[in-house]
């Protein structure tokens, strides 16, 4: 039997990766780098630790998203725009995730462009 949670998870990714205009972006600018997205074959979503919303695994070159945080369109939409940029770096970048100012730079990037994006609209 499937699991209700994981094919929620992989209807919303479709859903996200057909509507989102910033996932649109990053996955064109992945193949613009070389870096071609399968989404069956990098992206996966599954049952994570408590906490977790999802990562990047650079070990498989996969995205894995938390089906227990993943559970509607806007978390979704989110986290796999954070972790798309994660993949992109990686891919179009010589990074190296063991060393904190790699890692610092992945982060602000992925944060600053899809975690705080319409957060400080309200100042402008």
């Amino acid at each position: 039997l499937r699991d209700e949670l994981i094919e929620n998870c992989e209807r919303l990714v479709a859903k996200s990766l057909a509507t989102s205009p910033l996932v649109s972006l990053l996955n064109k600018a992945l193949e613009n780098s070389g870096c071609h997205l399968r989404p069956l074959r990098h992206i996966s979503c599954e049952h994570c630790r408590k906490g977790m919303a999802g990562g990047f695994d650079r070990e498989t070159n996969q995205i894995v998203l938390c089906v227990d945080y993943c559970r509607d369109l806007r978390r979704v939409t989110a986290t796999l725009s954070h972790e798309l940029i994660h993949m992109y770096d990686f891919c179009s970048s010589d990074i190296e995730f063991s060393k904190i100012s790699h890692l610092a730079c992945t982060e602000v990037r992925a944060a600053n462009l899809a975690d705080c994006k319409d957060k400080f609209l309200t100042f402008m």
